[in-house]
């Protein structure tokens, strides 16, 4: 259900961020001579070079000039530089974006100033253009798993950068039903019965990138909640738009929700917010990988509201996917409890005692024990089954299906030979040798993850990278940095 009434707490700073005024010469006469053709609308930019053009409709226009407004790293004031002048048709040219920094949420503006030998200018802009060459290393943690509860511990605790006086930490943990979100802000300046508005616009927000998309914006898959100090927690529901003229924009509403959730607050001390997270929100289930941030929103000493973000940055970074954490989902343990514990070591002792009594009756028999070793033609099959998958490694449609019609071995016995010999199902051997020559070729070549990817039989490179993080617990990005062959 939409609240009509309810803005997102970030609803007017993604207003005040699409209205800021681009500083840049104002056109003389508006002649709509002018209409930009390049880039495309919602392309992210991530080669160093981008071809950007305008179609003249008028055929008086003799030059066109064309320039940027861009946000420099960690800033929120705008900054425009020309790109370079065009004195004859066609009036396009080859951008080096690797001039400006990655652009988050509400990206550069292209302008484009045509002039006229009578002297006229008619200036034409172009927004949401997304530069994102710049690659840059993500923290990545670990989500326990817990049954009930919040886990919470030293050891699973993400503190926030927090001004003097305060202090403040986010856990995660996770179970089959739901993902459970935990955040202790100490504040000895916190006051439960400060005015109803303070109350109101105060509290913390939650964001998850499903998909792991790492796009520079929010869209309809991202996961935004907002739970204020005073009042019940509700979604926030991204959507980005261009329209015919070349502006960008991302319109928000927001929804109710009947999630579970905490507010405990403590006088003088601060409060504590807990938010359970159906799995069903995520989609069929949790993901075993998201992006993720969390954002406090406090107001000092001086009255003024602050943003302080698990993930530090300026205000278009901490609300931009691309720049968030990853969060890793760790596996369910098998052992959860001290009754269970106590249960296992009481059958194992069981199982002792009985092998004890097996081996020491064994040993008064007058007979050898033999030992079970594996066929040749199980080896040789295994051998086979090798050979076939290192031949169509690179290929991504590769099946045990296929394997089974090549090698005229049933799928099951596929899956059998090759669980004896490498303790590895089919499809979890196959990723195993993709990420091998994946680790190769980080190591000695210069070509982008992505082409790797490609090369090596993956679906994306965010398959690449998951397969990385579960069999060598990096990822590709900093295995290349520590052993790439100078």
């Amino acid at each position: 259900m939409i609240h009509k009434g309810k803005k997102s707490p970030i609803f007017f700073i993604a207003v005040f961020i699409f209205f800021l005024p681009h500083s840049h010469s104002v056109a003389s006469e508006t002649r709509h001579c002018l209409r930009f053709t390049l880039p495309q609308k919602g392309v992210v930019l991530k080669e160093p070079a981008c071809t950007i053009a305008v179609e003249v409709l008028c055929e008086e226009i003799k030059h066109v000039e064309f320039s940027a407004s861009y946000f420099p790293y960690g800033s929120e004031e705008a900054q425009t530089t020309s790109l370079g002048l065009i004195d004859r048709p066609p009036f396009k040219m080859i951008w080096n974006t690797q001039n400006i920094p990655n652009q988050y949420f509400v990206g550069a503006t292209l302008f484009a100033e045509g002039t006229t030998e009578d002297g006229d200018v008619e200036v034409v802009s172009f927004e949401g253009v997304f530069p994102f060459h710049n690659r840059f290393d993500y923290d990545f943690n670990l989500i326990p798993f817990a049954y009930t509860g919040s886990s919470r511990g030293p050891e699973n605790a993400l503190p926030f950068e927090m001004p003097i006086s305060m202090s403040a930490s986010a856990w995660f943990h996770w179970n089959e039903k739901e993902l459970v979100v935990s955040v202790e802000v100490r504040d000895p300046a916190f006051y439960s019965n400060s005015s109803k508005n303070f109350r109101h616009n105060n509290g913390v927000e939650i964001m998850f990138d499903v998909g792991n998309r790492k796009l520079p914006y929010p869209d309809h898959n991202t996961l935004f909640y907002f739970v204020p100090i005073d009042g019940s927690p509700y979604k926030v529901n991204y959507q980005p738009q261009y329209s015919q003229d070349g502006e960008f924009r991302i319109t928000t509403h927001t929804e109710s929700i009947d999630y579970s959730y905490k507010l405990k607050k403590r006088e003088f001390n601060g409060y504590t917010v807990m938010l359970s997270i159906p799995a069903e929100a995520f989609g069929d289930e949790i993901p075993d990988t998201l992006g993720a941030n969390v954002v406090l929103k406090i107001t000092g000493e001086d009255g003024d509201q602050q943003n302080i973000s698990l993930v530090p940055g300026s205000a278009y970074q901490i609300y931009s996917p691309a720049f968030w954490d990853r969060l890793y989902i760790q596996p369910k343990p098998l052992l959860m409890n001290r009754f269970v514990l106590w249960a296992i070591y009481f059958l194992i002792g069981l199982l002792l005692t009985f092998l004890g009594y097996a081996v020491h009756y064994l040993l008064r028999k007058p007979q050898m024990v033999k030992k079970f070793e594996r066929s040749e033609e199980e080896l040789e099959q295994f051998e086979t089954l090798r050979s076939v998958i290192s031949d169509e490694l690179t290929n991504k449609t590769l099946s045990i299906e296929y394997v089974s019609k090549l090698v005229g071995v049933s799928v099951s016995k596929i899956n059998a030979i090759i669980k004896t010999h490498t303790g590895h199902t089919f499809s979890s051997y196959l990723m195993q040798c993709r990420v091998e020559i994946a680790r190769e070729r980080l190591r000695s070549s210069r070509s982008s993850e992505a082409s790797i990817a490609e090369q090596c039989g993956f679906k994306d490179v965010n398959e690449m990278e998951k397969y990385f993080v579960k069999f060598y617990h990096t990822t590709p990005y900093k295995f290349r940095s520590e052993q790439q062959v100078a």
